[in-house]
């Protein structure tokens, strides 16, 4: 699945790689795996930083900064550092290193729910949405119950 993922954003399938993310994150949620669900949500935000939704991708960004750091994980794929080092290398050349730096607090103060949600209402670039059909989050309910018991003390 990992592999499924990250060929499909290196390939430009950026819907299909945030599909993929969004069940990694409910499949590594469901066995406790953090380190994963932060993986998950950093690679959305490379799909985000790719859409020109920079502030998406800072929240996503800071979320998975600060989910890490409360495991005192790192990011473990080499490709992964490497696209996120791109995303915030040309985050900083379009935005700035202030508006960097204050959308990543922003991140950090997220929980898990509020990441999931923020990564759940990223739209393509032709403007769909991905929200479903009467889930105000865009989450699904078995995403939700997976989030909450993983997001618990």
């Amino acid at each position: 699945m990992d592999s499924e993922r990250r060929g499909a954003f290196a390939t430009g399938q950026y819907r299909l790689a945030v599909e993929r993310w969004r069940e990694g994150v409910v499949l590594a949620g469901e066995h406790g795996d953090l380190r994963q669900v932060a993986d998950a949500i950093s690679g959305i935000g490379n799909v985000a930083v790719s859409w020109g939704d920079a502030r998406t991708t800072l929240r996503l960004f800071g979320a998975a900064e600060a989910l890490r750091e409360r495991m005192g994980s790192t990011m473990l794929w080499p490709l992964d550092v490497a696209a996120a080092e791109r995303s915030m290398t040309s985050l900083r050349q379009t935005v700035g290193e202030q508006t960097v730096a204050a959308g990543l607090r922003k991140g950090r103060t997220l929980s898990l729910l509020e990441a999931m949600t923020v990564a759940a209402k990223l739209s393509n670039p032709t403007g769909e949405a991905r929200v479903e059909a009467g889930s105000s989050d865009g989450l699904t309910r078995r995403e939700r119950d997976v989030l909450r018991l993983v997001a618990e003390p």
